[in-house]
């Protein structure tokens, strides 16, 4: 499926469903990813934790911030913040280094 398809499901599902019924489904599924990455912190050292639950909860996640960025139109925005939060997390590790 390339982008072009995706992009066009994204906009027909705020269509059909309509932005408060997927605004709820992207807070629940932000949700559910944080129990996941809970049940991770409290089995830490298991070698064997099976990270199945966490790559749904990934993709579910995923989703529903594409959805956000395309219906609200914020790509080019969310490029530049990312951009400047990796720049700032890089400053704040050569400053831990030192």
């Amino acid at each position: 499926m390339d982008n072009i398809e995706i992009k066009k499901i994204i906009l027909d599902l705020w269509d059909i469903f309509g932005e408060k019924e997927q605004l709820i489904i992207a807070l629940e599924e932000l949700a559910e990813l944080q129990k996941t990455i809970t049940k991770r912190l409290r089995d830490i050292n298991n070698p064997d934790f099976n990270f199945h639950d966490m790559v749904s909860e990934l993709a579910d996640v995923c989703f529903v911030i594409d959805q956000l960025i395309i219906n609200y139109q914020l790509q080019d925005r969310v490029d530049e913040m990312f951009t400047h939060k990796v720049k700032r997390t890089k400053q704040l590790m050569e400053l831990y280094k030192e």
